[in-house]
């Protein structure tokens, strides 16, 4: 099992092959899977070392085909994304500045209602002046 996580087998693949080596139907190898996992500490680390070592192989093939003009970056990104949970960075640009956002942070609920408001207010009369007009 870890042999074949180390060179970057999926624990479906590991399944696969107990089957075929085994002649062993699906659900008597998923079923007994669960089970040791659940009953059997030596198994269970063994599985998490398995996907550690799975891992680290796919992203050693990244780095190792990283310059080369075949390289497929966003295949093998999508690949870690499904494979382990990799995600996007997400950042939000909230809009406000430091100074901003100081001065309304000491604002009550009401306030910042209020506040929201008058600028709303202000937007939509500006959609109804002369450009460069205010309000």
């Amino acid at each position: 099992m870890l042999r074949m996580s180390r060179r970057g087998a999926s624990e479906i693949q590991i399944r696969a092959a107990i089957l075929s080596s085994n002649g062993l139907t699906y659900d008597s190898v998923r079923n007994t899977w669960y089970k040791l996992q659940e009953k059997d500490s030596e198994f269970r680390e063994a599985i998490m070392l398995g996907k550690i070592f799975c891992e680290a192989w796919w992203i050693e093939k990244g780095q190792k085909k990283l310059n080369s003009k075949y390289f497929q970056g966003y295949t093998w990104f999508n690949n870690m994304k499904n494979r382990f949970g990799w995600h996007d960075k997400t950042e939000i640009e909230h809009g406000i500045t430091d100074e901003t956002f100081d001065k309304l942070k000491s604002l009550t609920p009401a306030e910042v209602d209020k506040k929201i408001l008058e600028y709303t207010e202000i937007n939509r009369i500006k959609n109804f002046l002369p450009n460069g007009s205010n309000p």
